[in-house]
């Protein structure tokens, strides 16, 4: 027997899962020191500039670009992390000054802004980047996305309007600078993918550090000396004082640079998509050890408006990623459509005479007795058009018109006599310099104004509107009580019972916001579930009648005759 093994065979290796454990240990890592390095650099700038006495913020923008340059040099030419690109032209030279510009200006502020405000509502405001990435996409190149991205986006602001009025540190020059430090970082995204469009000016966001950081250095060094001239002595006295002052400041600048690095690698490793709800869980993270550490107060309605800011960059994220590929599925699903609708109409041809007039029965034992289709219930004009969604963007317009009046009036506290006085102001303001500027071309001032005028029977109009409603509202109710059957007086009182207790748990504006959104809502989900809605409420409808005949027959038909001894209506 040869024992004999062949030298070109292979040695059969047993199965492992050793590859797969080192590699989700690995990109768990990377996360980690993703996540440690981000939070790190921005409790580190809270706590230089805030609680260390540190206060130059340009100086610290430029420590931490100086550390970008050199670590990046290193990082590509001599550990070769990734291939060095060249600048291949003074074109793309300029290009690339002019993100470290606009780069540069968005660290500068977020520095500037973390003296006079908490880290909390520094990363609250900060999550609104998507908001100003979509702006500055339509205002440059006109890029519209779907309204149902733009809509994703109001909870985004609307949170950091909430968060503002709860916020107790809120500081306004702290504010517009986060604000600016915002908007310049979406800027900087958005004129990156205009300028370094084609394929041979793009650079990995690595390249592109090493030669943006230098840039920034040799930008801010003039306007650090004009404005933060004492910072080299008061950085000298304060390192006599505190021996670990220059330990922070290095530890701080070279985890700036690591912040990018491995903001580049955990994209390289997952996906953008990843690293994009990584760094929203990452505001939370850091907001939550900030809290931690600075004890700074914090409001339920601050934390509040955060996390509906949080939820709406999450709803903005998925919707992009959604309508990316909204193409192909509609496709699918309208040959699914009509696959199921074939079906459909080939089994209704096969039914036999009497299942086929149960089914017509039951298509017209539609909820309360419905005959007609839904649109026409609702009156079958623009306003059923707004309540179906027939145009979406009038329906989306007004539903997010009625939630700003909502935010406005119950979260904000606005009170109604303030927001008439400031747009009849705003009104003045803008006629005030229309007429100006119309006396200054020379045109007729008088005559290029827009009137406002109210029709004469509007409010008469308004008032008889209203007044009919209610009478016909309280006649119904009489007739009820004195002329209806039991069965209908109870499920009005009931209803009248539930009405009272809803509105003892929220006010006026709150119940008439909720009918709002219901209205908007319900009608549009009954239309595309409407077989299934009906059968279930005609199935409950008739357990319901089932009981109610036997309370009657059992014990409401041995009630005396009196009040309610009229015939009864089915």
């Amino acid at each position: 027997m040869n024992n004999k093994k062949n030298p070109d065979q292979k040695p059969e290796m047993p199965p492992s899962s050793s590859s797969p454990k080192k590699q989700t240990l690995f990109i768990s890592s990377l996360i980690l020191l993703w996540y440690t390095s981000n939070i790190g650099v921005l409790l580190l700038n809270k706590f230089l500039l805030s609680n260390y006495g540190f206060k130059f913020p340009i100086f610290l923008t430029m420590c931490h670009m100086s550390a970008c340059a050199i670590l990046s040099y290193v990082s590509i030419v001599f550990l070769k992390l990734v291939p060095l690109q060249h600048l291949k032209s003074r074109s793309q030279f300029m290009k690339v000054a002019t993100l470290s510009i606009v780069f540069c200006a968005s660290v500068v502020g977020g520095n500037v802004s973390l003296r006079y405000l908490p880290v909390s509502f520094n990363q609250a405001v900060g999550a609104t980047t998507p908001f100003f990435t979509a702006l500055f996409a339509y205002l440059m190149t006109f890029k519209r996305e779907a309204w149902v991205t733009y809509g994703a986006l109001v909870p985004v602001v609307t949170g950091v309007v909430i968060a503002s009025g709860g916020e107790p540190g809120f500081h306004w020059f702290g504010f517009i600078m986060c604000i600016s430090a915002t908007a310049a970082r979406a800027f900087k995204s958005v004129l990156q993918g205009i300028l370094l469009s084609s394929e041979g000016e793009k650079l990995n966001s690595m390249n592109l550090m090493l030669y943006m950081s230098p840039i920034a250095v040799i930008a801010l060094l003039p306007v650090t000396i004009v404005m933060e001239p004492d910072v080299m002595s008061v950085t000298l006295s304060l390192a006599r004082q505190h021996q670990y002052m220059w330990i922070l400041l290095l530890v701080n600048s070279v985890m700036a640079y690591s912040a990018n690095l491995l903001n580049f690698l955990v994209t390289k490793h997952t996906s953008a998509l990843t690293l994009q709800v990584l760094g929203n869980a990452k505001g939370a993270v850091a907001v939550v050890i900030s809290i931690l550490l600075f004890r700074n107060p914090v409001t339920v309605m601050g934390i509040g408006g955060y996390s509906i800011t949080v939820l709406g960059v999450v709803a903005y994220g998925e919707t992009k990623r959604r309508i990316m590929h909204e193409k192909n599925i509609v496709e699918d699903v309208i040959n699914d459509f009509v696959d199921n609708f074939t079906e459909t109409v080939q089994k209704k041809k096969n039914v036999s005479f009497f299942e086929q007039d149960d089914t017509v029965s039951s298509r017209f034992n539609r909820m309360f007795g419905r005959e007609k289709p839904i649109h026409h219930v609702l009156g079958g004009g623009k306003s059923a058009d707004v309540l179906l969604w027939r145009n979406k963007k009038i329906s989306a317009s007004v539903l997010m018109g009625a939630t700003a009046i909502w935010v406005l009036f119950e979260w904000i506290n606005f009170h109604f006599l303030s927001l008439v006085c400031y747009g009849l102001l705003l009104g003045m303001i803008v006629q005030f310099v229309w007429s100006n500027a119309s006396g200054a071309l020379n045109r007729s001032s008088q005559s290029g104004v827009p009137r406002l005028v109210l029709p004469k029977d509007f409010f008469a109009d308004v008032g008889v509107t209203v007044g009919t409603e209610v009478n016909r509202g309280l006649m119904f109710l009489q007739d009820l009580a004195c002329r209806g059957s039991l069965k209908q007086f109870l499920m009005a009182a009931i209803g009248l019972w539930l009405a009272a207790m809803i509105g003892s748990c929220c006010n006026f504006l709150t119940v008439l916001y909720i009918g709002f959104v219901g209205a908007h809502t319900m009608p549009v989900l009954y239309e595309r579930y409407e077989d299934e809605v009906d059968g279930f409420v005609d199935s409950l409808l008739m357990k319901f009648h089932s009981h109610y005949k036997k309370m009657d027959t059992g014990f409401l038909s041995r009630i005396p005759s009196g009040r309610f001894g009229f015939k009864k209506r089915d």
